[in-house]
């Protein structure tokens, strides 16, 4: 009788552990742009998920930490990842170093004219 409340105990521990598992990523579509943080141990993840580029900046206690993600938007991202790392993000590319909070503008979209201002003519 003991033995089967031990195994029982057990069941319950473990089952009840697996949702408790440590350093998690986000949830995230398989390719979307999004920003998360997580406060309780300073870890940032964000960017275009499958694609890129992407950052994924963890503190040294994320290994143990349960992470609580909040998505959050680029902006707060880059404010958080100078404030807690220390990253300068002048000194990346233009995806993390513009004030444009990741999206292309049109002429880094193809959309391009001919030199003499004119419309390209259509076919």
């Amino acid at each position: 009788m003991m033995m089967k409340w031990m195994i029982l105990m057990l069941a319950a521990v473990l089952t009840g552990c697996v949702g408790c598992r440590t350093d998690r990523p986000p949830k995230h579509k398989m390719i979307e742009m999004a920003f998360f943080k997580c406060e309780k141990c300073r870890s940032l993840e964000g960017g275009i998920y499958g694609k890129g580029p992407f950052k994924s900046l963890h503190a040294d206690q994320a290994k143990a930490c349960v992470h609580n993600w909040q998505s959050i938007d680029m902006k707060e991202f880059k404010a958080l990842g100078t404030e807690w790392k220390g990253i300068d993000w002048t000194k990346e590319i233009p995806f993390w170093n513009s004030d444009t909070n990741g999206i292309p503008n049109h002429t880094s979209e193809g959309i391009r004219q001919p030199a003499d201002g004119l419309p390209k003519p259509s076919m």
